[in-house]
């Protein structure tokens, strides 16, 4: 019962889009089991270490023990006493190390894994959104001729409400502001190129986690490196000179 209560729980969390939450709580309670697995077959085992340890835990232990038989004087202080004490002092160190260990496991999480999860996320989403442009273009160039004089044109004519407006410009990551997408293809047509030959039409005003996105006129999305940016898509860098300048 419980277990159904918490997988109805996880998934009205995901359909209200809270997915950056689900993946804390996700990595928080399942990341350390896949630590191990991952980790395990590289863990060796040093008898001489672990031989140096009993032997200093043994020593630690009957050295407590003496001390406090010598402190309690002539009423004789008992062994399960003495080991209980130690117990307890191991405990309070295993869970100050775990304590450190989550905190430390926690700030790393935060600064990369779901940090580079939610970049993937928002390379995903930006190349959707670049996708569903070029169908309106389509839509557009084969009603006038051409192609809009800019994004805005295009989404306005669509009857596209303001709050879907900027859902459709380019994000980056979670917290970080909106920008318009880099748009260059006001004035051609795309119905009237010649097979095999693109161009392109839309690009990212930025990377993210180094690749570019790019729409170009047969519908293909690419995801690019300033380097292969820089290579194959010249005509993209003479019509927007300061575009890597910004990145």
């Amino acid at each position: 019962m419980i277990l159904l209560l918490v997988g109805v729980l996880f998934v009205l969390a995901f359909v209200a889009g809270m997915v950056y939450q689900l993946e804390l709580i996700y990595h928080l309670v399942m990341g350390w089991l896949f630590f191990v697995v991952s980790n395990v077959k590289n863990l060796e085992t040093n008898l001489e270490m672990i031989a140096c340890g009993v032997g200093a835990l043994g020593m630690a232990t009957y050295g407590l023990h003496y001390l406090l038989n010598w402190l309690r004087g002539e009423r004789a202080w008992k062994w399960p006493w003495t080991l209980t004490i130690t117990s307890l002092m191991l405990m309070l160190f295993a869970a100050s190390i775990s304590m450190t260990g989550m905190i430390h496991q926690l700030g790393w999480m935060m600064r990369e894994p779901l940090t580079q999860s939610t970049r993937r996320t928002s390379l995903v989403s930006n190349t959707n959104y670049a996708k569903q442009f070029f169908y309106l273009l389509i839509e557009y160039d084969d009603e006038f001729g051409d192609l809009p004089p800019n994004l805005e044109a295009l989404l306005e004519l669509e009857g596209v409400n303001e709050e879907v407006m900027k859902e459709f410009r380019f994000s980056s990551g979670r917290g970080k502001p909106s920008e318009p997408w880099l748009y260059f293809g006001a004035g051609e047509s795309i119905l009237v190129n010649e097979p095999g030959t693109s161009s392109g039409l839309l690009i990212s005003p930025r990377p993210i986690s180094g690749k570019w996105i790019m729409l170009r006129s047969n519908g293909s999305v690419k995801q690019l490196t300033t380097e292969e940016l820089k290579n194959n898509c010249p005509e993209v860098l003479v019509r927007l000179p300061n575009l890597l300048g910004e990145s």
